[in-house]
């Protein structure tokens, strides 16, 4: 018998969307166990449907196909071609989108990417999309340890409420449940306080210690920039990080700071729940029964284990739009497998989007890991980013009452060096304030030269 957040939590409401999630549940749940060939095997399964579904139905993949494709096995899959973000943008819905969708491939709802690379995908979501959605979720809260029935405070960007949210300097807008149907139909979860991206820091931390606020849900900025404002000694039980990377460093200062553990989910909007963290070892666990993460370097081959490459993700329930081999803007690597004995997909490190590298001549390019770990461990930078304005040519912005040392210049420019393997010149700029993007996200990498060679 199971001994898991359904078992214990279901509230038991016969409907056959619940039913859907029940099932898909018990799937994903079952599936941390199952071997890596079947997994596999039952992973090629939902893709071969998918792909014939959009080859057949979906105008984008009829052009990109070049006609109906049926797959037998991985070979077939990994030759499909890539979709790649700026074709997903540039496309109407209409072109991405069946042109006849009935029962569970029924569309729902509708969403829209924050912006953060300068294109915004729009994305309808199907039923089986959300139900699947919500398995994940539930699996997640499983992996976390939590009591669903405890209050959270959830700071999101999202354009489907934005616009019923009360003034940015208000209390924010209560919730009876604090997650989205079918969640709150199907398993018993508490009440919540919801804020917009860009709320008072100082609203947000009287909620948190008025409202006895267990779980919050939001960026690690924003978690971030809300620490010098906690009071009353809050602490809360758990903290759920998503929207961007959570870096080492960034999560020992939040779970410090808050006196609770971190657990990040990595997703996108057009795709859903991908990953979330290990709840026994390290790193993230994909959801292989929702997508297939693939790791392709720069000509789209597959990468070996540990070598980082861009992200691709197939959805395998979204018939409403579907993504497939979807070229989402991130870098990540893959490992043989994780220490505490789950077979799915092992991501050590997402590392984030592909414009957080450096541009080196001929083309190359490489991630700036070093030199933002190096700035997000000095206690006198506060928030930073960093401007290639060329090859050789960088800028340091920093705010607030942040201060870079000679040393610390010295080394941040001994690291630049290393990085693009020439001399290079750098200056620090002072300014009032880096504000996030609207999505509370932080950009911490920009290029900003077009390469003539």
């Amino acid at each position: 018998m199971r001994d898991d957040i359904v078992a214990r939590y279901d509230k038991g409401v016969n409907d056959p969307v619940l039913d859907a999630t029940r099932r898909a549940f018990a799937d994903v749940y079952e599936s941390q166990r199952l071997s890596r060939g079947e997994l596999k095997e039952r992973q090629l399964s939902l893709a071969s449907r998918i792909v014939e579904f959009a080859s057949s139905r979906v105008p984008v993949y009829q052009t990109l196909y070049g006609g109906v494709q049926r797959i037998t096995n991985w070979n077939e899959f990994k030759s499909l071609p890539i979709l790649e973000r700026s074709l997903a943008a540039d496309s109407t819905p209409g072109d991405r989108s069946a042109s006849r969708s009935i029962g569970m491939a029924t569309p729902v709802t509708e969403t829209v990417t924050s912006g953060t690379t300068g294109k915004k995908v729009v994305t309808t979501r199907s039923l089986k999309f959300e139900v699947w959605r919500a398995a994940c979720r539930a699996l997640e809260y499983d992996w976390a340890g939590i009591d669903p029935r405890g209050r959270c405070l959830i700071v999101r960007s999202d354009t489907r409420t934005l616009d019923t949210f009360a003034r940015k300097e208000s209390r924010g807008q209560p919730l009876a449940s604090w997650e989205e149907w079918p969640m709150s139909e199907f398993l018993d979860f508490g009440v919540g306080l919801e804020f917009p991206i860009g709320a008072r820091e100082e609203a947000l931390a009287d909620a948190l210690s008025e409202d006895s606020i267990d779980y919050i849900i939001t960026t690690p900025t924003t978690l971030e920039t809300l620490i010098p404002y906690l009071t009353n000694g809050y602490s809360a039980k758990k903290l759920f990080t998503i929207g961007e990377m959570l870096h080492d460093e960034v999560r020992q200062k939040l779970e410090l700071a808050y006196g609770a553990n971190a657990f990040d989910v990595y997703g996108t909007r057009e795709t859903g729940r991908v990953a979330a963290n290990c709840p026994d070892g390290s790193g993230y666990h994909v959801h292989d029964l929702n997508v297939i993460v693939e790791i392709v370097d720069d000509e789209g081959k597959p990468c070996d284990f540990g070598a980082i490459g861009h992200v691709l993700i197939t959805s395998l329930h979204n018939y409403a739009s579907p993504m497939i081999r979807y070229r989402v803007g991130d870098l990540a690597s893959i490992s043989p497998g994780c220490r505490c004995g789950r077979t799915l997909t092992h991501v050590p490190l997402f590392e984030g989007r592909e414009v957080n590298r450096l541009l080196l001549r001929g083309g190359r390019k490489r991630i700036a890991r070093t030199v933002s770990k190096y700035l997000q461990l000095l206690p006198t930078v506060e928030n930073y980013k960093i401007l290639q304005r060329h090859f050789t040519e960088f800028e340091i912005v920093i705010d607030g009452e942040s201060v870079l040392s000679d040393e610390d210049c010295g080394t941040l420019q001994s690291l630049l060096e290393e990085l693009v393997e020439e001399r290079v010149s750098m200056t620090v700029t002072k300014v009032e304030q880096i504000p996030p993007l609207p999505s509370g996200k932080r950009s911490q990498f920009t290029i900003l030269f077009t390469p003539d060679e």
